[in-house]
């Protein structure tokens, strides 16, 4: 009796695993043909190279100053990246070619590379970064770009190439360092720009709202 117990459980034990590594396979395949991957605090999975089919990258409270790059192997297929609330220092746009929306605020980057081959993107979300001295990031070269939010940031000065983006709508720059916005041209897309929280005065204010007729400029 005892050994066809002990026959028994053996059997039972050997369905249960089983059952459970057949579960779990199909469950994590099932995760790695997501077309998304939120992470909450946390490190990137370990077979992150596994998932090949993401088209949207989103975190909230990422735990490294850098991005593992090597290791993203679906950068084609990714239109969204959204690592916002973390701990980023720097950010290299060389990877990832066909993102339209690319949202990093509330990191502490105070440089990013490359940013001229993001030819797709639309929006740009740098806000509550460290940035100080964005000349020479090139933004001006991404063509498609609808929305910009660069506030909360250190900035001083402002290319005059930003509002002649072709497709610019809005672009957000409050809350920096900015004494001088000498615009001598904008794009006729060009419908909000928000100024507050800089070291304009009230007549350049008023010059830059006689400029860009048109634009709802909030001081």
């Amino acid at each position: 009796m005892k050994v066809r117990l002990v026959v028994l459980s053996k059997k039972l034990l050997g369905i249960y695993v089983l059952t459970f590594l057949l579960t779990f396979g199909c469950n994590q395949s099932k995760d790695m043909d997501n077309k998304e991957l939120i992470l909450r605090h946390e490190a990137f999975p370990e077979n992150l190279e596994l998932y090949s089919k993401l088209s949207k990258i989103s975190t909230d409270g990422y735990i490294y100053n850098f991005i593992p790059y090597e290791r993203i192997l679906c950068k084609d297929s990714l239109v969204c990246l959204d690592f916002s609330n973390g701990m980023l220092i720097y950010f290299d746009g060389q990877h990832f070619p066909n993102l339209d929306t690319l949202i990093l605020k509330n990191n502490r980057i105070d440089w990013v590379l490359n940013f001229n081959n993001l030819r797709e993107l639309k929006l740009l979300d740098l806000s509550g970064n460290r940035l100080k001295d964005i000349g020479s990031f090139k933004i001006e070269s991404l063509q498609n770009l609808v929305k910009l939010d660069i506030s909360r940031n250190m900035i001083t000065d402002i290319p005059i190439e930003f509002f002649t983006m072709p497709n610019i709508e809005e672009i957000d720059l409050r809350n920096n360092n900015i004494s001088n916005l000498p615009i001598s041209s904008y794009s006729h897309s060009l419908k909000r720009i928000v100024l507050s929280g800089n070291s304009l005065s009230n007549d350049q204010v008023k010059e830059i709202k006689l400029k860009l007729k048109g634009v709802n400029v909030i001081p």
